[in-house]
């Protein structure tokens, strides 16, 4: 997927003619009108050459601030592999499964099998389509297969600019994997403050953390956005997600170990975005609302 580019509107439009000097010239041989158009179109020259630097800047920024696309990690288990290419076919058959599901809360959190020998389960967050979900796990698929072959469990992560998602399968209901998958924006830095930035991501953190684990959010999945001073007023966009069954209590610790982490990887080296998933839940806070991309 190409990064997209966000062209940013001035906040103020600038003024290309004064009110006190002539608009048009009706006659050639006015030395006031000839004089005042040369004024005028110089200024307007630089002017727009300096509108034309602020776009750029802002284009730079907003490219900045996005996460590279299709990033991935994988993570393979050290339990031994299949004994046999039939329980291989196994995982293949369950992970086709997983291309015909027909609603994104089938591909967020659910177990799939067959015979009962091998386990699949997709994470998507809940919020996007269908047909985002399903690519992005297509993407992911033929990843994990060529990184964990044989092993009998492994999961992997793909990060899009405007997604994320997982696939992981094991030759048991119980996954033995959490390791973190950390993704986070290239160079160069935000211009905030390292302590006003942790600050505000923590702050971010504790209100998505409200709303992802309140009783009636059974989807488990929380959007948030809020400002903080870096030293002028900026806004933090993020997302919150548990997977689907897993108890309050662990999703509560696991976000809070997925906020750690993210000040460790991104916050306090002044990351403009930074993304953190596991199995049992995931974390994600970027300058830019990804939702709208």
């Amino acid at each position: 997927m190409a990064p997209k580019i966000l062209f940013l509107r001035p906040k103020r439009a600038a003024t290309l003619w004064s009110n006190s000097q002539p608009l048009f010239c009706f006659s050639i041989i006015d030395r006031y009108c000839i004089s005042s158009f040369q004024s005028q179109m110089e200024t307007t020259s630089l002017i727009l050459l300096m509108l034309l630097q602020a776009i750029i800047i802002d284009i730079n920024l907003a490219i900045a601030q996005k996460p590279i696309p299709t990033q991935q990690f994988f993570k393979c288990s050290n339990n031994g592999n299949f004994s046999s290419d039939n329980l291989l076919k196994d995982r293949d058959q369950t992970f086709n499964l997983l291309f015909m599901q027909d609603d994104v809360g089938s591909y967020t959190g659910w177990d799939l099998q067959t015979k009962g020998v091998v386990w699949t389960r997709s994470v998507c967050p809940s919020n996007i389509k269908l047909e985002d979900c399903r690519g992005c796990v297509k993407n992911t698929v033929p990843y994990l297969n060529k990184n964990c072959p044989k092993q009998k469990e492994g999961m992997a992560w793909t990060a899009l600019t405007k997604l994320y998602c997982m696939v992981h399968y094991a030759d048991s209901p119980d996954p033995t994997i959490f390791d973190w998958a950390i993704f986070y924006s290239p160079p160069p830095l935000t211009p905030a403050n390292a302590g006003e930035l942790e600050k505000g991501v923590n702050n971010l953190a504790n209100k998505l953390k409200e709303i992802t684990t309140a009783v009636n959010n059974q989807q488990r999945y929380g959007f948030w956005s809020m400002s903080y001073n870096a030293p002028s007023s900026k806004i933090l966009w993020g997302s919150m997600q548990c997977i689907n069954g897993l108890p309050d209590t662990t999703c509560k610790k696991c976000l809070s170990d997925a906020t750690n982490e993210m000040h460790k990887c991104c916050s306090r080296v002044r990351k403009h975005s930074g993304m953190i998933l596991s199995y049992n839940c995931q974390f994600w806070y970027a300058h830019y609302n990804f939702r709208l991309l």
